[in-house]
């Protein structure tokens, strides 16, 4: 458990298991390990782990304290509700003057029976007797959270990538995903639908594609490694429309907490597809180190 007050420069930490008691007027998003989110107030009944959760309609449902893998204080106003971060990072390389700037930033809101959340990731290069290069991605998604581990989607992305040739990438997916494992140190979760794609090509190389895609998608989010925290998304999107074309992304973060909100962070992202246009790469990938903040 995280606590955060005003005094301290950093945040105070405690092992759930070593809690013996706990007591709490406030309002609580609480996940369990089965995978239902009842929403209320928190306090133990007995000093064996047993807590008793006070549902808004004045019932109450008694779980183990082991059951409880996440407890997120739910305000009541809109501002409340709302996480963001933003992070920024710069590499610079004598040799021909290379520059990257890199700015990365997220968006989310989330009630007790959907989440919102919005992204976008801008990388810069410029380099002497080179033109500059660049990439933008954008996601938006929309998670309807539904009972026993499983959740609906709907998202869209779009994606910038001189590298592959692509003046706009549009993706419309629609899913269903279950939460194989959600515990107090990790939640991993399988993510399955289709998707209609439509790609723009920089200067008319080829002419616009539009497809149907399937895709099915893993992802795994690690939280109790002190400091750190690790999130990886790997997705595979066989089309069903271009015979034998295979596109795929991957995704991996890692950031370490720093005090007041701040954090560093690494990311790798990878994009591959095995029918890429002419003069295009298969595949195309990122590093980056950013500095940032969260709210």
């Amino acid at each position: 458990m995280v606590i955060e007050t005003p005094y301290s420069d950093s945040d105070f930490t405690i092992e759930w298991d070593e809690i013996k008691e706990v007591l709490s007027s406030q309002k609580f998003l609480v996940v369990l390990s089965g995978g239902d989110r009842p929403l209320g107030s928190v306090r133990s009944i007995n000093t064996t782990g047993d807590l008793r959760i006070t549902l808004e309609d004045g019932s109450s449902l008694d779980v183990r304290q082991s059951e409880v893998t996440s407890l997120d204080p739910l305000k009541s106003n809109f501002l409340g509700r709302l996480n963001a971060a933003l992070d920024m990072g710069y590499y610079f390389a004598k040799s021909n003057n290379l520059q990257q700037f890199t700015t990365n930033a997220q968006l989310g809101y989330k009630e007790d029976k959907w989440q919102a959340n919005a992204s976008v990731n801008i990388v810069n290069n410029t380099q002497d007797n080179t033109e500059d290069t660049k990439r933008t991605q954008a996601d938006l998604s929309f998670k309807l959270l539904l009972k026993r581990g499983f959740y609906g989607q709907v998202s869209s992305k779009f994606l910038t990538n001189e590298e592959q040739q692509l003046d706009l990438r549009s993706s419309y997916q629609l899913g269903i995903g279950k939460f194989l494992l959600n515990s107090n140190s990790a939640a991993i979760g399988l993510l399955a639908g289709s998707a209609f794609t439509n790609e723009k090509f920089i200067n008319d190389v080829e002419p616009a594609r539009e497809s149907v895609e399937a895709f099915g998608g893993l992802e795994v989010d690690l939280f109790d490694i002190g400091d750190f925290s690790l999130y990886s998304k790997g997705t595979v999107y066989p089309n069903l429309t271009e015979e034998g074309r295979l596109r795929a992304e991957f995704l991996i973060d890692l950031k370490y907490d720093l005090p007041y909100d701040f954090y560093i962070k690494s990311s790798y992202n990878y994009t591959f597809d095995n029918q890429p246009v002419a003069g295009a790469t298969k595949g195309d990938f990122i590093f980056q180190m950013a500095f940032g903040w969260e709210l």
